[in-house]
């Protein structure tokens, strides 16, 4: 969640799982591995950021993260992260706060510490990059000049990476990922869309879902880097709603990290006005995958270019009630059934 005055968002990352596969396991056994691991939980290294991991069972459930929100919002960003716990049936649940800013964010996790005491605060941890602080524990074993840590030698870290966890350096370079083509490009990109709209425009709405299903399913089944014009066909054949759906209804979680390789290399070769389509099933994708940032990256530059556009309102209730990609197994199968003949 970006600050602002409206009502806070998150912007969950979940540890990505797959239905063939266990569940990524990596033991933290202190303050210093949690901070080893979020990182890789959200999918890149938050700075200025109020962190929250929901925990059962002695796993984490869900990671979300918000940028440190302003005096006037703490009460309603604490009110939202009880609803989360209360909505997970956490058992426990970590606050951190990064920042270089020492004062205003200790002064934030202490207000917050009383209020979710009664939903299982483990910790309130602050992070300034170099140290941290427990904002709960008075003992010996937290010195008032905090304690060391580097996340770059971490074990934990190592591990996370070994598991197959990635993290980029912030939250910026995955906002690159989906930010398009580079403007020199544009004027390339945007003849071949339009010769593919000339095209495609001449065809029926079910000869071009069919031509949606034979792309993504040939993709899916060979992955491979696709032509300019192969991304501008796909971009253009996603405008269309019902055509879009298609592709949407054909993910799997057994073979999303293809549909993410799919959409991400059209999504970085698509020009105006064809662009909400392919952000918005990248953003999809990311969700089932488990990658929450990707998926909000997505959806609000989508929605920077069309308010109104409808997966766009879907991807923020998504976001709103942390819906586990699990719920893709229930809504992607009424999906299919209804649009797969």
């Amino acid at each position: 969640m970006k600050s602002s005055k409206r009502a806070p968002r998150r912007v969950p990352g979940r540890v990505p799982q797959r239905t063939e596969l266990k569940p990524v396991r990596v033991r933290a056994t202190g303050p210093a591995d949690l901070l080893a691991l979020v990182p890789y939980l959200l999918g890149f290294r938050p700075t200025e950021s109020l962190v929250l991991l929901l925990i059962r069972q002695g796993q984490v459930l869900l990671t979300a993260r918000i940028d440190l929100p302003p005096e006037e919002l703490q009460a309603a960003v604490t009110d939202q992260f009880a609803a989360l716990a209360g909505q997970h049936e956490a058992e426990g649940l970590v606050l951190v706060g990064f920042s270089e800013h020492d004062e205003a964010t200790r002064s934030l996790l202490r207000a917050m510490v009383p209020q979710l005491g009664p939903h299982g605060l483990i910790d309130a941890v602050y992070a300034d990059g170099r140290r941290w602080w427990s904002m709960t524990c008075t003992k010996a074993c937290c010195p008032v000049e905090g304690t060391r840590y580097d996340t770059s030698s971490s074990p934990l870290a190592a591990e996370a990476v070994y598991a197959g966890m990635a993290s980029a350096p912030g939250r910026d370079a995955i906002e690159a990922r989906v930010s398009g083509p580079a403007a020199a490009e544009v004027d390339l990109l945007s003849r071949q869309a339009k010769d593919a709209a000339r095209e495609l425009g001449e065809w029926s709405e079910r000869r071009r879902a069919r031509e949606m299903s034979s792309l993504v399913t040939a993709f899916v089944a060979g992955p491979r880097a696709m032509s300019d014009a192969e991304c501008a066909r796909l971009a253009v054949l996603a405008a269309d709603v019902a055509v879009r759906d298609v592709a949407w209804a054909l993910i799997e979680r057994a073979d999303v990290d293809h549909h993410l390789d799919l959409w991400g290399q059209v999504v970085s070769r698509t020009v105006s006005p064809w662009e909400p389509a392919p952000l918005c099933l990248l953003g999809m994708a990311a969700w089932i995958a488990g990658n929450g940032a990707l998926q909000n990256c997505c959806s609000e530059r989508a929605r920077r270019i069309d308010p109104g556009y409808s997966l766009v309102s879907l991807l923020d209730e998504i976001n709103q009630r942390a819906l586990s990609p699990s719920f893709w197994d229930v809504l992607g199968a009424t999906l299919k059934s209804e649009i797969i003949r």
